[in-house]
């Protein structure tokens, strides 16, 4: 995945800008800036094909690089709902 995950360390302790910014401000766009390195990397190397990228994670301006997967669902009756509204906010930011 292209998520910047802590593991077991408190997200509290991940500090970004020299201890100046949380992790939660930077989590989602680690994600973008993977999508837009990843594809620039494959445009150098095949850049007569077109890229596929695929990001579980995503920011503002994502589309332009990667395609979004929502997650994985299960066959419970509340994952319909949950992807209706991850759906519709993923359409929403473009």
């Amino acid at each position: 995945m292209n998520e910047l995950a802590t593991g077991s360390i408190d997200s509290r302790a991940m500090r970004f800008g020299h201890g100046e910014f949380s992790h939660e401000r930077y989590h989602n766009q680690y994600a973008l800036l993977m999508a837009v390195g990843t594809t620039a990397g494959l445009r150098a190397a095949i850049h007569d094909r077109r890229t596929f990228v695929l990001s579980h994670a995503g920011f503002a301006g994502i589309q332009r690089y990667a395609a979004n997967w929502l997650g994985d669902n299960m066959s419970r009756w509340d994952h319909p709902g949950l992807s209706i509204s991850m759906a519709a906010s993923l359409g929403i930011c473009g």
